[in-house]
């Protein structure tokens, strides 16, 4: 009997051409880009790639919104002449340091202990540990810059007493 004849002949036959028809379907079209700029509504630097139904913009631009949080990084260093007794001190500089960031208002949730670095003193017998903490200072949208500025010469005064050496901005949100 002819292969067609017989269902499971018609239901191969149906898959296969089924299947066939599938694979034109979704085989990738090479592709191609469209650069939209010189139609009229559509602003420059828009391109469409057909091949993944994607549109992509390129563009520089600025959005005028003032920054909610700033993010600090502080170092806090102990120097000792073992380094148990320079890990143990820098243990209870940042969490004096922390409990009076707490005391300005900053939470908990905002102040992330990060790396630390150990390194021999130089010049001299001893080992130098150092914890970097990362603080954000959130709601700032809502401050005027000169309360920014005082809360950030305050942190910075703050880890001064703690061992702190050092404060670097590393961004905004």
């Amino acid at each position: 009997m002819n292969r067609l004849g017989t269902l499971k002949g018609f239901l191969q036959e149906g898959v296969l051409i089924f299947g066939l028809i599938f694979l034109v379907q979704v085989l990738p079209l090479p592709a191609q880009t469209y650069i939209l700029e010189s139609e009229p509504g559509i602003p420059p630097g828009v391109t469409v790639l057909e091949q993944n139904h994607q549109i992509r913009i390129r563009e520089v631009g600025v959005v005028p919104v003032k920054p909610d949080i700033l993010y600090l990084l502080m170092k806090v260093t102990s120097e000792r002449g073992q380094l148990s007794q320079a890990m143990e001190e820098n243990r209870k500089n940042v969490t004096a340091f922390m409990d009076a960031l707490k005391k300005l208002g900053i939470q908990e949730s905002a102040i992330r202990l990060k790396n630390f670095v150990v390194l021999p003193v130089e010049g001299g017998p001893g080992y130098s540990f150092s914890r970097n903490l990362v603080i954000g200072l959130e709601g700032l949208a809502a401050r005027p810059a000169e309360e920014i500025t005082q809360l950030v010469a305050k942190v910075q005064d703050l880890g001064a007493q703690y061992g702190s050496d050092c404060i670097t901005c590393i961004g905004s949100g």
